[in-house]
């Protein structure tokens, strides 16, 4: 029964277009399904956007726990260096609760637009820019979701205890649970993002929501603190509902409440969905834009198919599933080479000596980003993924590659697996061009998907 259900899911989610990656399904405590769609492979842990907020979120619950500071504390007695003579009433008045709810009072266009608004690394100069703004709506009342003030609340975790979130929840959580290698993004302080950032493999993410679907605790043990499982699990505030209907149904604490149960829920499809009704646990990875609707389809395929099918009851097999996604049809040819520019990038391809495959040479520069000179280095395989740990300055970035000559054009797929985003390179004798499937949040690109190496 389970493979039928899991591959009638797996096939909706293809057949709606959302470039699947990972499908893991939990019931009664253990792994009762996986799909995969390879190159995404369990050995590379993938970024999984507004996921790591529910991270923060426990690690800031942790903190309350352990007496650090409380939820009803503001935001600027906890930062006192982050205010300013230009800090208001209103923006004084914020605290940790509201900020987990996603309810500092700032209208959506206070956070889309400049200062706020600006796509940057945040550092100490933008928590000042933040507390600044003083809120144009009712503090702890209405929702408008704001980055910033989760990456606040990392830097709250890391000023009253001493250690980043990603420490805390390596500590107190992942290490427990036997959680495998992870990676977390920092901004230019060296200080967890808190709101994104946070790389890792599917199956620990599993692990992390079925934790949250067992009351924080593990193996007899309580891993998250009770007064933390109770709040973020339930509507704090009325949501908006832009994205669709289940973003309409309100918001926990860096949760989202769904129509069944609640879920993190990250960027382009990244979502872990806690079930109790069914006593289930599902994890998916996905490539899906982030216009109105697209992300629904999603769960809307969830709710159809695996729901009803939990309701009753599988047997489980654990044993993983694997689909080869499609490589790029074309020619090998060993005695030619092609380079081009596009966009700041300087690309060159050649044959490798030791096969059927090229060398791929990426070099970008760009100065609005202060990045110069940058460079990757790619093996792209032919009929064939092949897979480049790749460092660029003091990160990598991990990147899957198939290619081929169509005609007087190479073709090259980059998927970049420890990210949910693949890229397209066409490189003609008069142009090179290159096109993501969807566009990373980070505007820099292939860049901004560099992530520290995994601990």
């Amino acid at each position: 029964m389970i493979d039928s259900v899991l591959d009638i899911t797996a096939d909706a989610l293809e057949q709606a277009g959302v470039h699947p990656h990972r499908l893991i399904v939990r019931q009664h405590g253990q792994v009762v399904g996986r799909r995969r769609w390879a190159p995404w492979s369990p050995e590379v842990p993938s970024l999984v956007y507004s996921c790591s907020k529910t991270f923060t979120s426990a690690a800031v619950g942790i903190a309350v726990d352990r007496g650090a500071f409380g939820y009803d504390d503001t935001l600027a007695d906890l930062l006192p260096a982050a205010c300013t003579d230009q800090t208001g009433p209103l923006a004084r008045s914020i605290t940790v609760g509201d900020v987990l709810a996603m309810a500092t009072g700032h209208s959506p266009e206070q956070l889309a637009e400049p200062p706020l608004g600006l796509l940057r690394i945040p550092d100490t100069e933008t928590a000042k820019l933040w507390l600044a703004t003083e809120p144009a709506r009712r503090r702890g009342v209405d929702f408008a979701y704001n980055n910033l003030g989760t990456w606040m609340l990392s830097r709250v975790v890391r000023r009253h205890t001493g250690v980043d979130v990603d420490t805390i929840i390596t500590r107190e959580v992942l290490e427990p649970l036997g959680c495998g290698p992870h990676a977390w993004v920092c901004d230019k302080d060296g200080i967890s993002l808190g709101f994104s950032g946070l790389h890792i493999d599917a199956e620990d993410m599993g692990r992390f929501a079925q934790l949250l679907l067992d009351d924080g605790i593990h193996d007899g043990t309580r891993l998250l603190p009770q007064e933390w499982i109770e709040q973020h699990r339930v509507k704090q505030v009325e949501s908006d509902g832009l994205t669709g209907p289940e973003w309409g149904l309100g918001y926990g604490w860096q949760t989202w409440i769904s129509s069944h149960g609640y879920r993190l829920d990250g960027a382009f499809g990244q979502f872990a969905l806690v079930i109790p009704e069914v006593d289930a646990v599902v994890v998916m990875t996905n490539e899906v834009g982030e216009g109105p609707g697209d992300k629904q389809a999603i769960l809307q395929i969830v709710w159809d198919h695996l729901v009803p099918a939990l309701a009753e009851g599988i047997d489980p097999e654990p044993e993983e599933i694997v689909r080869i996604l499609p490589t790029v049809r074309g020619q090998f040819d060993p005695t030619r080479s092609v380079q081009g520019i596009s966009d700041g990038s300087h690309i060159v391809v050649s044959p490798r000596g030791d096969g059927e495959a090229w060398a791929m040479s990426w070099r970008f520069t760009q100065p609005q980003f202060g990045i110069v000179d940058a460079a990757v280095d790619i093996v792209v395989g032919h009929e064939e993924w092949l897979r480049s740990h790749c460092q660029v300055g003091e990160g990598f970035v991990d990147i899957a590659a198939s290619g081929g000559w169509q005609g007087d054009t190479f073709v090259a797929k980059l998927d970049v697996i420890s990210s949910p985003h693949g890229l397209t390179v066409r490189m003609g004798p008069d142009t090179t061009t290159i096109q993501w499937d969807c566009d990373p949040l980070d505007p820099r690109g292939l860049f901004g998907l560099v992530h520290p190496e995994p601990r």
